[in-house]
């Protein structure tokens, strides 16, 4: 499955809300330096979809605040591939 994600660092409320479908904002207290808030981003989304942060990958948007990234549909539980679908 393949997640867009505007991210928000430096945020007073850390927090997963769902855009729709595949859209997602993410807001992580930490500062974007040396990647802390991308690291920061990837486990808030894991911790949201219900899978291991391994298993989120980062495949574009790096240094940008609109990130692109990549979750195996093998690794998402059934719940969660059925509310995306359902959205």
């Amino acid at each position: 499955m393949k997640i867009t994600v505007n991210a928000k660092t430096k945020a007073k409320n850390p927090g997963v809300k769902r855009v729709d479908v595949t859209t997602f904002e993410v807001a992580v207290s930490e500062s974007p330096i040396n990647g802390k808030a991308n690291k920061a981003i990837t486990s808030a989304l894991a911790k949201y979809l219900g899978v291991s942060s391994l298993d989120v990958q980062l495949t574009s948007g790096h240094s940008a605040k609109i990130k692109r990234f990549v979750i195996p549909d093998d690794c998402l539980p059934t719940w969660s591939q059925q509310s995306v679908l359902n959205i």
